[in-house]
């Protein structure tokens, strides 16, 4: 796992905002959830879907952690 993020940390991110504040994702992800994974571990996920890549994609691309789909990808499929 990656960096320790806290919420407390996100609080404090927030601190000085109103409730009525809007806030956006970088790259045009979209909110979609909290899961919790333990009994004090939470993921906030994304609504758009992780999108699969090969193997060799991610040997090609060791640089890029994770993509993804948007959320209309396979609506003709």
């Amino acid at each position: 796992m990656g960096m320790k993020f806290t919420v407390g940390d996100l609080r404090n991110e927030l601190s000085g905002l109103s409730d009525e504040t809007e806030l956006s994702f970088d790259g045009g992800l979209t909110f979609g959830r909290l899961k919790r994974w333990g009994d004090d571990h939470f993921v906030l996920l994304f609504a758009e879907s992780q999108a699969a890549v090969s193997e060799d994609f991610k040997r090609k691309n060791d640089n890029i952690l994770v993509s993804f789909c948007k959320l209309d990808t396979f609506d003709e499929v």
